[in-house]
């Protein structure tokens, strides 16, 4: 189920960078952002026409702010929600990174327009949403550990290949493609993991302790990996900015321990 979830969040990512693409050579620069605008505009009232407001006596139980801490310090004691934590952290920073200045990378590296750039990211989220649930589903049968080393092991390999060598359109989208595929179950493989550490009644206080730790990996990565392109160039430094934290991400996970 969370590898669902995870594939109706690419769906968005399939259309927003192709679309924008398409915008920007049709028309002025600002008028994604207005169509980003009007299209957050009705997701905010089909969520209000959605919102049921219900005071039960649990809700207006409030959690103390000491035993709030006392319960992520708990938590991070943990030695599997400690590696899940790291592991996060670093493949948000790699996911950032990419999707970050790999449109600057197919622009000024790979002479792309911006249409093209656009559908080559989009690739990326049309082959994670079927990869998200494919390995929710094959994780739930033959264990999650697994497919994280491997997944984000050969990830790490194919992404240093994509900003090394030199490629046509065609081996872009298939590059950008199998990349997508390997690597965006991450997220949900990653909080199951979490989840499945601790007892049930904990189950939401590690998502979002584990989901701090990416939103953590993805401040420093647009910034490092910039600073990084004016010391060595876009290429390397895109191999630093994503490749390295993918490979660091899969060896982290062999420290989890599965039941």
């Amino acid at each position: 189920m969370l590898g669902f979830g995870n594939a109706i969040f690419l769906i968005g990512g399939i259309v927003g960078p192709w679309l924008t693409g398409l915008l920007l050579i049709s028309y002025s620069w600002d008028v994604p952002f207005k169509l980003f605008a009007l299209v957050s505009f009705a997701a905010l009232l089909i969520y209000l026409s959605l919102l049921r407001a219900r005071v039960t006596s649990k809700s207006k139980v409030k959690a103390k702010p000491f035993a709030l801490v006392q319960g992520y310090k708990k938590l991070l004691k943990s030695r599997n929600v400690l590696f899940v934590y790291c592991s996060m952290f670093t493949a948000n920073f790699a996911f950032v990174a990419f999707a970050t200045w790999t449109p600057a990378f197919l622009l000024a590296i790979r002479d792309l327009n911006v249409a093209e750039a656009g559908f080559a990211v989009a690739s990326f989220s049309i082959f994670g949403v079927g990869s998200s649930i494919i390995f929710g589903y094959l994780s739930d049968r033959f264990g999650r550990k697994i497919f994280v080393f491997t997944l984000g092991a050969v990830s790490a390999v194919l992404i240093c290949l994509f900003y090394s060598l030199t490629l046509s359109f065609p081996l872009i989208i298939l590059f950008i493609s199998l990349f997508g595929f390997l690597i965006a179950p991450y997220w949900n493989l990653l909080i199951t993991l979490a989840q499945e550490t601790v007892e049930t009644a904990m189950a939401g206080a590690v998502t979002g302790l584990v989901q701090n730790g990416a939103m953590l990996g993805a401040i420093p990565a647009p910034i490092m990996v910039g600073v990084a392109m004016k010391l060595v160039g876009i290429s390397s430094a895109m191999v630093f900015g994503v490749s390295l934290p993918l490979l660091l991400y899969s060896i982290i996970i062999l420290g989890y321990r599965e039941a």
